[in-house]
Parts: C-alpha cells; structure tokens; sequence
C-alpha cells in the first residue's frame, strides 16, 4: 500500500451531527415544555428529556458498553454510569443536558480528525499517478512507482511535476504554491530543482529525478501531518496512563460514598446515591 494512502486510512468517528442536533432540538423543547401550565405538560418534558438523552447517547453508549467488556474503564463508562443513575433516580433534565454537551465534545473532536482528514487527502490528489518516462526510441507514460532515481522524466506544459528531480532542459516557469506558498510562478531552468505536486508552465521541461514517489517534499509531508495525528503530546500521554487509575478510583470512589454513610447511619439511600451521581458528573470535567 502506499504509505501516503496510510495517512488517509485512519478510523472515522460516526457522522453524528444529525444525532447531536435532534439531541439539542429535543432538550430545548423537553425545558420549554417544562414550563408550560398544561395538565400533561410534566409527562411531555419527561418523554423529550428521555428521547434527547437517547440522541445524544447513540455516540457515547456503545463506546461505554465497550470499555466495560473489555475492562478498561474511560470517560464514556464514567458519564454513562452517571446518565443511568440520574435517569434511575427521575433527574431527567440533568441526565438530558449532560449527555448532549458530552456529545457534542465527541462529535467536534470527529470533526477536528476528518479536517485533517480531508486536508491529507487533498494534498495526495496533487500529484499525478502516472510520470512520461524518457525512453530511447519514445516517452512512455508509467507509473511514478517505476520510476527510480537518475531517470529522465519529460513534462508538458501546464502538467503537474510528477516527482521531485533537477531540470536537465528545458525552460518554464512552475507554480510551487502548493509545496513552498510563493503566489508567483518560478522561473525554472536547467540546474533548477522541481518539487512534485507543483504546476509546469508554458514550456516543456525534462527532469532527472532525484527522490523516488515514497521520498518526495510532498510525501514527507503528508507523513510529518500523519505522524503529528498519530503522534500523542506528553502531556495527553501522562493523561492516558492517569486515566487507567483515575477512572475505576471515581467509580470505586462513588460506590463508597453511595454506600458508607446510610450503613452508618447518617443520612437516607436517596440522599447519598444522589451525592454519587453527582461525584461521577464532577469528576469528568470533559462533559463541561
């Protein structure tokens, strides 16, 4: 496979948007039902808090259900144990409001990903597939993965240089905005270097390559952009291992707070299992 191809290959998040913008339409209209001085207008608010919290959790649930069977606990088990709880105890609002912000983050984090995405993928559309090799009878059209280093390949005018190289002959002035930003076409004569991805001129130009298809400026970029994606900054490495404790503490955590103090005697069941949810909601500042 081509390793360019690679940086294009990454999993995508679910397109949610449709999910996340019902999510939101139906908790503003679950809080305006709310208000309304009618016979079943509690009932109403309590359905649209229920159906908003369902919308939402299309993108947060299975991920939960995931990290439990595989027992590793994260963010998404944290706030569904938290969902539940406030729906189990009739805080349908809270329970509506906050699986749709939490949704919300998920879904402009799958955003940020398919820009970068999509950024990759225009810059590998900038460079032909095929380089009209310098033959010793007649150019022949090939594949730029033939193509080697010390071969001469021939451009025509207003076609896109297909590898980087040296110009042997030939002059033409070549737009390189696309690798280097100049707004003004190069001029470019033999001696002169040629990226891949860049526009030939009016003039025909013959180029000794000097970097194969996998090695060009233009592919080292789009590996430089992958491996900035893929790559984790310290500081989001030290968060991932903190939440592989962090995580199943607040759990355990909200379990002891849910549990001690009624066996104690001081205080109701109701009272302290409220107090847990609201410990789990608090400890994922990632839902705010």
């Amino acid at each position: 496979m081509d390793p360019c191809q690679c940086a294009c290959s990454h999993r995508e998040n679910p397109n949610g948007t449709n999910w996340v913008v019902f999510s939101g339409i139906t908790l503003l209209a679950g809080l305006v039902a709310g208000q309304v001085p009618l016979t079943y207008a509690d009932l109403m608010a309590t359905a649209l808090f229920l159906l908003a919290t369902c919308l939402a959790g299309w993108l947060i649930f299975p991920k939960a259900v995931q990290a439990a069977r595989q027992l590793a606990p994260d963010m998404n088990l944290l706030m569904t144990l938290a969902v539940l709880g406030a729906v189990g105890i009739g805080a349908w609002s809270e329970a509506a409001t906050v699986t749709f912000l939490f949704a919300l983050s998920e879904l402009l984090e799958s955003f940020s990903a398919n820009r970068v995405r999509k950024a990759i993928e225009s810059l590998l559309e900038m460079v032909p597939p095929t380089a009209l090799l310098a033959g010793p009878h007649q150019p022949q059209q090939v594949p730029v993965e033939q193509v080697r280093p010390g071969d001469i390949i021939i451009v025509r005018p207003f076609a896109k240089v297909p590898l980087d190289g040296t110009v042997e002959s030939g002059q033409s002035a070549v737009n390189q905005a696309p690798i280097t930003g100049e707004s003004i076409p190069v001029e470019t004569f033999p001696g002169r270097t040629v990226f891949a991805g860049t526009i030939n001129g009016g003039g025909t130009l013959q180029i000794r390559v000097t970097r194969a298809w996998y090695d060009t400026t233009l592919a080292r970029i789009v590996h430089m952009v992958r491996d900035a994606q893929a790559r984790k900054a310290p500081v989001q490495r030290l968060v991932d291992r903190f939440a592989r404790w962090y995580t199943p503490s607040v759990i355990a955590l909200a379990l002891l707070v849910f549990l001690l103090p009624p066996l104690a005697g001081s205080g109701t069941w109701s009272v302290w299992f409220y107090r847990a949810l609201v410990l789990l909601v608090i400890a994922c500042p990632c839902a705010l």
